[in-house]
């Protein structure tokens, strides 16, 4: 299964498609944003954005992973996000508060 996975994982590029992932954090800026302008990602700066969220969401996917193979099960479930997300409140404060 494993295997299977990284098979997965290596002929996958982006975790979210292009435009989809732009409207998503153009939402997400205008809706924390106090500017009354919507604001403009260049390309290349849309790619970092997207670069760092897709690492971000694997590493926690590989923990609640480890998590479930640690608990001898294969099926992920909602206690397993929960224990990987009270690991990164514990180990950075600042990282785990964008887990909840």
């Amino acid at each position: 299964a494993l295997s299977q996975i990284r098979q997965i994982q290596r002929r996958l590029g982006w975790l979210f498609r292009g435009l989809t992932f732009a409207r998503l954090v153009k939402e997400v800026c205008s809706d924390t944003s106090i500017a009354t302008e919507q604001p403009r990602f260049r390309r290349d700066a849309m790619e970092v954005i997207q670069n760092a969220t897709g690492a971000f969401l694997t590493t926690i996917f590989e923990a609640i992973q480890l998590a479930i193979i640690h608990r001898k099960r294969v099926t992920i479930m909602k206690k397993d996000s929960e224990f990987v997300q009270e690991i990164a409140r514990i180990i950075s404060p600042s990282i785990g508060s964008y887990l909840k």
